[in-house]
């Protein structure tokens, strides 16, 4: 199937500010509408997440203004229209940012999350301060590349970001977004475990003062000790 260019309106989801919707180019070879889907556009220098709100033509006009759209994230769409068009009438109710509406809308687990990374390039670093140094011997360390949150927590958790913009204008790292997963929900999960071994005298004690607690010992005990999660460690115990 050819591939067919067509314009197409985004809402970033979450929103940038006071950005509007915006105006892309998207190159899809599928037969089913785009609209709906995530998308990962370029924003000036960077990249954003986005859901394409609306389908302007399939017979894209010469505009040098337009920018691509970088992937489109969903096979199919995670919002119908009836969704999309109840989104719009809530922001429009509310005086709200329809990215805002729209991040509220998606299901759990399909916010995107990017993370920026740097990747080491040769070059003259006799110039550079202290602190720029340091940051570069951690990515040397790393193999030439690492996210900004590693290095951050390597560097001490402070603030290198003037040290990073450096580095970047020295042309000594090339600065990367990349996707890093998506996020949802987070779910907690309590576990058990034996700190310790009971003595023989300990363990008679507790086999005649409490049975019950006795018996959940040593199940545990038999599986190693744990950790074992709560409800697993329940269900293999014999009521």
């Amino acid at each position: 199937m050819i591939a067919e260019r067509r314009r197409v309106r985004v809402a970033l989801v979450p929103p940038q500010g006071d950005t509007p919707e915006l105006d892309y180019l998207l190159t899809d070879d599928r037969a089913v509408s785009a609209l709906g889907s995530r998308v990962i556009v370029p924003l000036g220098r960077r990249r954003a997440t986005a859901v394409v709100v609306e389908e302007l033509s399939s017979e894209v006009e010469t505009d040098d203004s337009l920018r691509e759209i970088l992937c489109l994230v969903d096979t199919t769409p995670v919002l119908d229209q009836g969704l999309l068009d109840l989104c719009r009438w809530m922001a429009n109710y509310y005086v709200s940012q329809l990215g805002n509406v729209l991040e509220t809308a998606l299901p759990a687990g399909l916010r995107l999350r990017f993370e920026r990374s740097a990747r080491r390039i040769d070059g003259d670093i006799s110039r550079l301060r202290p602190e720029d140094r340091t940051l570069l011997s951690l990515l040397d360390a790393r193999g030439g590349s690492a996210s900004f949150a590693a290095l951050r927590a390597e560097s001490g958790g402070g603030d290198i970001t003037r040290s990073f913009k450096r580095l970047e204008r020295a042309a000594l790292i090339e600065v990367e977004e990349i996707v890093a997963g998506e996020t949802g929900p987070t779910r907690t999960e309590q576990q058990v475990t034996i700190l310790r071994t009971l003595s023989d005298a300990e363990e008679a004690n507790l086999q005649r003062r409490r049975r019950a607690l006795y018996s959940l010992y040593l199940q545990l005990q038999a599986q190693g000790g744990g950790p074992l999660p709560v409800k697993s460690f329940r269900r293999s115990v014999p009521t």
